[in-house]
């Protein structure tokens, strides 16, 4: 969900690279650029919410869909 949420706010996608396995070792070793860096209309909740749902670690991410929608409606 964070990268759909990535490329509506940016119109990218939140890592590129020149191959599959490019890609996969992209996504395990480097942050994306935050979307309010690439939108600077993008508000700071937002792009905090974005970047929680990109992160590495299972624990910084939200847990479930349901965390996902209740921290989307708080922001808008």
């Amino acid at each position: 969900m964070g990268c759909v949420l990535y490329e509506c706010l940016t119109g990218k996608v939140p890592i590129v690279a020149d191959s599959s396995i490019a890609l996969i070792a992209k996504v395990l070793e480097e942050t994306p650029i935050a979307p309010r860096v690439v939108n600077g209309e993008v508000p700071e909740a937002l792009n905090a919410l974005v970047m929680s749902c990109l992160a590495k670690a299972a624990d910084e991410r939200p847990r479930t869909a349901l965390e996902l929608h209740h921290r989307l409606a708080a922001i808008g």
